[in-house]
């Protein structure tokens, strides 16, 4: 299942029923998130980019 990370701009208020939409109209059905996580930043690594993936916790198997 796709879940997708967002970060809104400055002053922008979350419509989650607007960004579906908006989503859908532009991406295959396939490539659509069915969640989305409101954050106020993206994660970061120690060298400043951005982490596409969540850190790994002590129960996770390599």
């Amino acid at each position: 299942m796709a879940v997708a990370d967002t970060v809104l701009r400055p002053g922008a208020r979350p419509d989650p029923g607007a960004l579906r939409p908006f989503l859908t109209a532009r991406l295959a059905p396939h490539k659509c998130p069915r969640e989305f996580v409101l954050l106020d930043a993206q994660p970061r690594t120690a060298t400043g980019t951005v982490r596409r993936f969540p850190p790994r916790t002590a129960g996770d198997q390599p």
